[in-house]
């Protein structure tokens, strides 16, 4: 008898771009499809067009549905740093989504963040990167997506791919933070890459001719390699490398890879990508764009470090699971109850044997129900979380509208049956009790109390550190 193979998982990256949609499967930690339709703007009608051309013109294979990953560019989202005072990770969390507020000119509950903690000092601090993308953004993709049944289990952006393609063997420290640029078409990406994980990102574009192309793209590495010094988050590269398109990385030669103090090499993006036998891959697509990163995710075994999934989403997928777990128990249900009335008419020896094939079937039945119970249970935690979340939003707008630009929030913390606790810096103390004025003259507080305000210098500067416990109107 012939031993039936194992279907692997399979893993898609889909990338969105200005220029193309751009599609990377693979299974087994080899590349099966690697394909791109180019588009000429990012309108519905064009993407649609796109996907059609990969589906049906470029006979691109959905094959099992499995892993997907959405890439969004890099210059759809803002990335940011902070330095928040705890090592506790709900309290990073909370503030952090402080931090995202403030990054963007948009209502809190209209942006979708994600963060990652680069390292915990030894006073106690986090230092994190945030990544903020507006949900329209996001929400435009997934709808698209939808309509070839492409339900993304994973957003990120496209820098998170370069650490996954840097480990492809290529020769490098495991700690020293080296340089990648990536090269698309009419744009480019430089990342910092240390440790195995994205440190720093910025895209830019990258419209020139030939003859302006090199001039251009070390005007904007070294643009970006000055905006990497000022962030202060990590060492500087140790060594380089430069991919992207074929026909772009043709323009990069020996004599462009002087002008960096530390060893830079131009590498193709394909180099060492390992390959199914039965593979498609359409060598025309790599001459004008680059599939780095979307390889790197796809044969990476670590989860992207960003997910900008909307929690709404992630609790309406957990919802469709709980019902779905609800239909196959009523059917289990009465297949047994079909069962019972058909042994009915069955001998004794049969009835035994029925017996003891209920009762397995008594036992699967109570584990379906065990799990609906637990997914009930943990659909009501995220229904309460929604709803402290969004009133939470609620008074962390009105905080902000309040607070002057002088006032800098470090600490918001917030439990829906408790007080508000708000704890900062402020230039003078006369700043700190115009803030407590204003906060209760705005009807939501009542009863707010000063646990402390003091002065103290830094760097030859006065500020006042304050810590206010606000009681909620009505609690």
């Amino acid at each position: 008898m012939k031993n039936k193979s194992i279907t692997q998982p399979l893993t898609t990256c889909i990338a969105i771009t200005e220029k193309a949609i751009k599609i990377t499967q693979g299974c087994g930690q080899k590349i099966s499809q690697l394909k791109a339709a180019a588009i000429n703007d990012k309108t519905d009608e064009e993407i649609t067009r796109g996907f059609d051309i990969l589906l049906k013109e470029k006979k691109l294979k959905p094959k099992s549905p499995g892993r997907i990953i959405l890439s969004i560019p890099r210059q759809a989202c803002a990335t940011g740093y902070a330095r928040l005072p705890s090592t506790r990770p709900d309290e990073i969390k909370e503030m952090a989504r402080l931090q995202a507020g403030k990054l963007l000119p948009y209502e809190p509950q209209t942006i979708v963040f994600s963060y990652r903690t680069l390292r915990i000092t030894a006073e106690g601090y986090a230092d994190i990167i945030l990544l903020i993308v507006h949900q329209d953004i996001v929400k435009r993709y997934l709808r698209l997506l939808e309509k070839y049944e492409f339900r993304p289990q994973e957003i990120t952006i496209d820098a998170e791919g370069m650490p996954g393609w840097l480990a492809l063997g290529k020769d490098v420290s495991p700690e020293e933070p080296v340089m990648l640029v990536d090269l698309d078409s009419g744009c480019g990406r430089l990342d910092i890459i240390a440790g195995g994980s994205l440190l720093y990102s910025r895209a830019f574009g990258l419209l020139a001719p030939p003859v302006e192309y090199k001039l251009r793209l070390l005007d904007e590495i070294n643009k970006s390699l000055i905006a990497y010094d000022k962030e202060d988050v990590g060492q500087k590269p140790a060594q380089g490398f430069i991919t992207g398109a074929d026909e772009s990385l043709k323009l990069i030669d020996e004599d462009f890879m002087k002008n960096f103090n530390f060893k830079c090499i131009s590498c193709p993006q394909t180099q060492n990508m390992p390959l199914k036998a039965d593979s498609a891959v359409s060598i025309s697509d790599l001459k004008e764009n680059s599939f780095a990163s979307l390889l790197g995710m796809v044969l990476s075994a670590k989860r992207p470090s960003f997910n900008l999934l909307p929690e709404e989403i992630i609790i309406r997928r957990e919802k469709d699971a709980y019902q779905r777990q609800v239909y196959i128990s009523i059917g289990l249900f009465f297949l047994i109850a079909a069962t019972l009335a058909a042994a009915m008419g069955m001998d004794v020896l049969s009835k035994r044997s029925l017996k003891q094939r209920l009762s397995r079937q008594l036992q699967n039945l109570s584990s379906a129900a065990l799990g609906i119970e637990r997914m009930d249970k943990k659909l009501s935690l995220l229904k309460n979380h929604l709803e402290q979340s969004s009133s939470c939003l609620d008074i962390l707008t009105e905080v902000f509208r309040i607070a002057a630009d002088d006032v800098r929030l470090i600490l918001l913390e917030y439990d829906a049956s408790g007080p508000l606790l708000l704890r900062g810096q402020a230039r003078t103390i006369a700043v700190v009790f115009n803030f407590v004025n204003g906060l209760e003259a705005s009807g939501r507080f009542k009863g707010i109390q000063v646990r402390y305000a003091s002065k103290r210098k830094v760097k030859n500067e006065e500020l006042a550190d304050f810590e206010i416990v606000c009681p909620l109107e009505g609690k």
